[in-house]
């Protein structure tokens, strides 16, 4: 917050842009772990009690993209539509993949993390809809599309 700050205060013109969950080729991430834990076995715990929007990076970058063509600078919040817990985007996941194991929910506080994360992040696109004309896909499409381009 205090790099946002400075920012605010030094910068006449930026894009400062905040997202969420993000997922896509080339890193690691909450799906490619997913993917990874799945590999033999048959039973995977999930916490319930964290909620966001999953951002795929593709379309990240091409909403990113359209808000540099328009020039209005400021804070922006750029997600895919819709938000879920992790355990729902792992069902969905999973369900994708037709995996045979069986998904247990699970609370934060059953697992020991160096990292604390908050439990709930989601985050609306508003204004740039309005500003370019269009929503971000929702979660599930994206998802999707990305599973497809890593299994063919």
């Amino acid at each position: 917050m205090l790099g946002e700050e400075q920012l605010k205060l030094n910068g006449e013109r930026f894009f400062l842009i905040r997202t969420s969950w993000v997922f896509g080729q080339g890193n690691e991430n909450f799906v490619t772990k997913l993917l990874q834990w799945a590999k033999g076995k048959q039973e995977l715990k999930v916490v319930t009690d964290q909620v966001s929007s999953p951002t795929y990076t593709r379309d990240l970058a091409q909403a990113t993209l359209k808000l540099l063509e328009t020039g209005r600078y400021g804070l922006y919040h750029l997600c895919n539509s819709g938000s879920c817990s992790r355990y729902e985007w792992a069902e969905f996941i999973l369900k994708q993949i037709n995996w045979s194991g069986k998904l247990l929910p699970a609370l934060s506080a059953d697992f020991d993390t160096a990292v604390a994360r908050p439990q709930y992040s989601v985050l609306d696109s508003f204004p740039y809809s309005q500003l370019v004309g269009e929503d971000l896909p929702g979660w599930q499409e994206t998802t999707a599309d990305f599973l497809a381009s890593i299994h063919t």
